[in-house]
């Protein structure tokens, strides 16, 4: 048996070492612990008695569609005047799930689909005794609004894992993405990804309600090359202005995976899977200005680029997506913050060759792709230099170049799903200026290349086997990283239980030619559906495991136990209540190598929404006493800090309300001092019509915190100080979207920060505080970062776009600190300032639609 595992069986079986274990907690945490165990063990006792009863996918009838084939395609003008549309049969008796589950819907939707030799076409006619009271808010494309919909789901493979969707809202805004479960991954829910393909659309209100005319071609989709197809198939309406929800084949709610529930589309035959081949050129120019105040040096430079982003089906299964000589610069800027952990900060993908298709190459949580395109790490070695004497910094990229990536990835007809992922970086260099006017290069990042390798085969009832492999090779230097991951996921027939696990080996190869090994397992028990749902979890890191050359990793070396349970009424007697639930998370933690206590934390949540659509949360979490084995940045030493208690409180009003806002207090304290942590968050919403939308964002944190704050120069003496930290957030954005294919954005962030401190203590090799003697001191903080995006969008023709934007970003770190926020404000906006103004055309060439083409004018 594996050592974790017996560990495992240790913790649970031993005395002493249960005895250890409550030991380090304190009686309030007992009680607290054991008030709501006792309110879990009543709801999972009576839930037999208050729910309803958890529907397997064999225990509702699958409905059945017959697709009609065509010989002319229909006009996609939200006309339904076409013999066809009479021919076909129409999908109806849709059900309804909100706001109330598993009843007949409140007005009729008729749904028919026809095919012909090169694509779908779907014509769905959303009854509606009141047509000008149809919701149809204009947003940007992807985005939900105040507006009704109506999607459309293929499992195409009909595996019941995974499938694609196509929708509109009542404005005509397409919606696409993939929907699926990751195998083992902690999460089994429905997760839509980024899914961005071309395909028609069209939609009409008219006096029967709305009409959504669609035609999707077989190159926007991936299917089996066989003569006869079966595709899974779930239609959704929703209705808006009373927050209906309408399913034609019934799903229930206490379901996480729904796709196991669709109904099924037949009548396709001899279709055959078509060459998918596109090119996206692009031209792109930016022009940016900062002030440098550097004698010789031009305030205002500008670069030209130009590239092409590429997608090719190997068959009719596998595409592959490249993109060369990629430019991001029109992404949304980082949220920045302080960031005082001993971690970094995790930033949100916002480039688009990494969010469409990554599914394969998330397996196991391995892959962070912000890690491609970073900072190089020897950035801030060049930029310290500056500080020596007579040593002038000319030119240091804050960025690596993306020469190319490059994506293989989709899944066979038996579903066996492979991934293939390669991109390549630029070698970086700095150029420093010695006093004599002598000039060096420093090379700050090598040519490196990252590289994925991921299988995932699917076997029936959820379940699924996965294999991934990543590898960063760095050329000329010996700092190479390997990690090796497999996973399993094996559910029941009735979809109602499930366990799944994920182990990770890395290997690196380190500068001075030593090697560094580690590894990682979670195991999970869970039930995944009905009104009770558990997920029981053992995680172990050894002290070694590094996968942060292309993943993400805060923390290794734990040996970790968690237990989330759920109850959630999607029933409740309450006429006025839609649904609410309560959920409560457990973790205890252990270092893997020492078996040292770590961390006992607890929470408890409790949530409702109103069929008002007035939602209200309210969160409470204990967190036992603690030893942190990172916060004093030096391996080896440990704080031994206290622990807190405190809780969030939230509500969140009807977002079809013109005026709509969210808002949370949360408050937080330790146990042993008066060391509170205070937060307000209000975000207000105002549409002050369909096509004009402002946003608010604000945020107030009063923290008064203990943590490092610096060593002495031989790295002996380890101080931690006492700090008050105010932090500000406030954020506007705007939107006004003129059409379907035309939009302006405008984001404005400020960010504000200071840190005070109060008292400096000494940190003991046992890990505890004394004051300090040394008279050690550092200095305050009053950081700021303001940002600016503004983008203009314009979807010139299918799949190809103009994108006009304008940027402009303030980073200001410095001692000076003003209890006025408006003078902060001010100092801020007389800081130097970048500015950056960017255009990027990109031009959509399909294959399929240039040869259509071609053969007309022959």
């Amino acid at each position: 048996m594996p050592q974790g595992f017996m560990t495992f069986y240790s913790h649970l079986s031993g005395v002493n070492s249960f005895v250890l274990a409550f030991r380090s907690l304190n009686i309030a945490s007992f009680l607290f612990c054991k008030l709501y165990v006792c309110l879990f063990l009543i709801i999972g006792l009576t839930s037999r008695v208050y729910s309803q009863k958890t529907l397997s996918p064999g225990d509702i009838p699958k409905k059945t569609l017959q697709a009609l084939r065509v010989e002319k395609a229909p006009r996609i003008d939200g006309v339904l005047d076409e013999e066809i549309w009479l021919r076909a049969i129409p999908a109806t008796d849709f059900i309804q799930t909100q706001p109330t589950e598993n009843t007949k819907a409140s007005f009729a939707t008729e749904v028919r689909i026809a095919y012909d030799n090169t694509a779908i076409y779907i014509a769905a006619l959303m009854h509606d005794p009141s047509p000008d009271s149809i919701l149809h808010e204009f947003t940007k494309r992807d985005e939900n609004g105040n507006a009704d919909e109506v999607y459309f789901s293929f499992d195409t493979y009909f595996n019941q894992q995974n499938a694609v969707t196509f929708g509109v809202s009542a404005a005509g805004i397409q919606i696409d993405e993939r929907i699926g479960t990751s195998s083992a991954t902690n999460n089994n829910n429905n997760t839509g990804r980024v899914f961005d393909v071309v395909w028609d659309s069209y939609v009409k209100i008219n006096d029967k309600g709305w009409v959504a005319e669609l035609r999707i071609p077989y190159s926007a989709l991936r299917f089996p090359k066989s003569k006869d197809q079966k595709w899974g198939l779930e239609i959704q309406r929703n209705i808006r202005r009373t927050r209906e929800q309408d399913l034609w084949q019934y799903i229930p709610q206490n379901t996480q995976n729904s796709i196991p529930y669709y109904g099924i589309l037949e009548g396709i035959t001899d279709v055959e899977p078509p060459l998918r081949l596109s090119f996206t050129p692009y031209l792109g120019t930016t022009f940016s200005h900062f002030p440098l105040n550097t004698a010789g040096k031009n305030n205002l430079s500008k670069s030209y680029n130009a590239g092409m982003d590429f997608k090719l089906g190997l068959n009719e299964n596998f595409t592959l997506d490249a993109t060369l000589a990629p430019d991001f610069g029109q992404v949304a800027s980082d949220n920045r913050i302080l960031n005082l952990s001993a971690f970094e900060t995790e930033f949100a993908e916002q480039r688009p060759f990494f969010k469409e298709g990554m599914e394969l190459f998330t397996l196991g949580g391995l892959f962070y792709p912000r890690r491609i395109g970073a900072q190089p790490r020897k950035f801030y070695e060049v930029d310290d230099m500056e500080d020596n004497e007579g040593v002038r910094i000319i030119e240091n990229p804050a960025q690596s170049q993306m020469l190319n990536a490059t994506k293989i990835s989709g899944r066979t007809q038996k579903g066996l799903g492979i991934g293939l992922f390669n991109a390549i970086t630029n070698s970086m260099y700095a150029v420093v200026e010695d006093n004599k006017g002598n000039r060096k290069e420093i090379r700050t990042e090598p040519l490196t290349n990252y590289n994925i390798i991921a299988i995932d085969q699917t076997l029936p009832h959820n379940s699924s086997v996965s294999f991934i492999n990543t590898n960063v090779n760095r050329f000329d230097v010996r700092d190479d990283a390997n990690v090796t991951g497999l996973g399993f996921k094996l559910g029941t027939k009735s979809n109602k239980y499930q366990i799944d696990g994920f182990g990770a080996y890395s290997h690196k190869t380190l500068p001075d030619d030593s090697i560094s090994n580690g590894y990682r397992y979670a195991v999970n028990v869970a039930k995944i559906s009905g009104n009770f749902k558990f997920r029981l979890t053992q995680l172990v890191e050894s002290d070694k495991y590094n996968p942060n050359d292309l993943g993400l990793l805060f923390s290794a070396n734990e040996f970790t136990h968690s237990f989330f349970t759920s109850y959630e009424q999607f029933k409740p007697k309450n006429k006025n209540v839609q649904n609410w639930g309560l959920y409560s998370f457990n973790q205890y933690s252990n270092t893997y190598k020492t078996k040292e206590f770590q961390y006992f934390l607890t929470n408890l949540e409790y949530d409702i929404l109103f069929k008002s659509r007035f939602f209200s949360f309210f969160f409470v979490e204990y967190k036992s006493d603690f030893n942190d084995f990172y916060e004093a940045r030096t391996p080896g030493r440990v704080y031994k800090g206290p622990g807190y208690i405190g809780g969030i409180v939230g509500i969140s009003t009807d977002y079809r309300k013109r005026l709509a806002a969210d808002a949370r207090i949360a408050y937080f304290d330790t146990h042993e001092f008066d060391m509170p942590y205070y937060e307000f968050k209000l975000f207000p919403r105002f549409r002050f019509n369909d096509h004009l939308s402002v946003f608010y964002e604000f945020i107030y944190s009063d923290d008064y915190s203990r943590g490092y704050a610096g060593k002495s120069d031989d790295e002996q003496s380890i101080y931690f100080g006492d700090r008050k930290i105010y932090t500000y957030t406030n954020a506007l954005t705007g939107q006004y979207v003129f059409n379907q294919n035309m939009s302006l954005n405008l984001k404005a962030r400020h960010y504000w920060s200071t840190v005070n401190y109060l008292k400096f203590f000494d940190l003991t090799n046992d890990g505890y505080i004394t004051p300090n003697q040394s008279g050690y001191s550092t200095d305050n903080q009053n950081v700021n970062f303001f940002n600016i995006d503004m983008v203009y969008t314009w979807r010139f023709a299918p799949g190809s776009d103009v994108v006009l934007v304008y940027k402009q970003a303030i980073e200001k770190n410095d001692a000076i600190q003003s209890t006025s926020f408006f003078r902060n404000f001010g100092n801020v906006m007389r800081a130097d300032k970048l500015n950056t103004v960017s255009l990027k055309v990109l031009y959509f060439l399909d294959y399929q639609s240039l040869k259509k083409k071609h053969k007309v004018k022959a």
